[in-house]
């Protein structure tokens, strides 16, 4: 029994002498919790980590992805300055894809005379002579023609004077199929009462064939086709 009372003697010496409350045991103390809070600090950090990560990587990606689309719009951008050989390498391509009939292959001429009896003393009988009413007519008397039923419909409406309300263009696409299968190389073509507008002349010129000349009578001298043409230095009265 003497060892036992001997500790618990000791014990209470050293609860009496303050060990327990001493700066050295708060310091270890301290140093636990200090452990404890730079763990928990580091727990935190870690459970943080993957959000910066992925915020970091999304960064990257979303440059990455801006500097494509940057490098793609550079690339749709149009050019707006040409060399010499550029530019006439462009016009080439445009006149290929566009006009059925390339320079030189025909000489087309635009007539305002409607008479082609008229037309045939003035130039002869050597020329091709194009009517666009025999044209239209010709398409809509095709009945597996894709224009027919437009043709009949229109026709139907407006009866024999139904050339004049043809959807714009159609006229011009229709000559020009006319010509391609009609049309060879070197001949002298005249169509007769045409153009009606400045619209249908340009188009005309840009889709199936250059104009070479456009024959107007002292009646339309003063139609805005004749202008046109006068402007371009294209234009002479029969």
């Amino acid at each position: 029994m003497l060892p036992f009372r001997r500790i618990l003697l000791r014990r209470g010496s050293l609860i009496k002498c303050g060990t327990f409350f001493s700066p050295t045991f708060r310091a270890l103390g301290g140093v636990s919790r200090g452990y404890k809070s730079k763990h928990s600090r580091s727990t935190n950090t870690n459970n943080a980590g993957p959000g910066f990560v992925m915020i970091f990587t999304l960064a990257i990606i979303g440059t990455v992805v801006f500097n494509e689309a940057a490098k793609r719009l550079d690339k749709n951008k149009p050019k707006n300055t040409f060399t010499e050989d550029e530019y006439e390498h462009v016009m080439q391509g445009l006149k290929r894809r566009v006009a059925m009939f390339p320079d030189g292959q025909l000489d087309v001429q635009f007539s305002l005379q409607k008479d082609l009896g008229q037309l045939k003393k003035s130039l002869g009988d050597s020329k091709v002579y194009i009517d666009p009413v025999h044209v239209v007519e010709t398409y809509r008397g095709i009945q597996d023609d894709p224009f027919e039923p437009l043709l009949n419909e229109i026709y139907s409406k407006y009866g024999p004077k139904y050339l004049n309300h043809l959807p714009q263009g159609l006229l011009v696409n229709l000559l020009g199929r006319y010509m391609k299968t009609n049309c060879r190389q070197g001949d002298h073509v005249v169509i007769l009462d045409f153009p009606h507008s400045i619209k249908d002349a340009i188009k005309f010129e840009n889709e199936v064939c250059s104009v070479s000349k456009l024959l107007a009578t002292e009646e339309t001298l003063d139609s805005d086709v004749c202008k046109y043409y006068q402007t371009v230095r294209k234009s002479q009265q029969l």
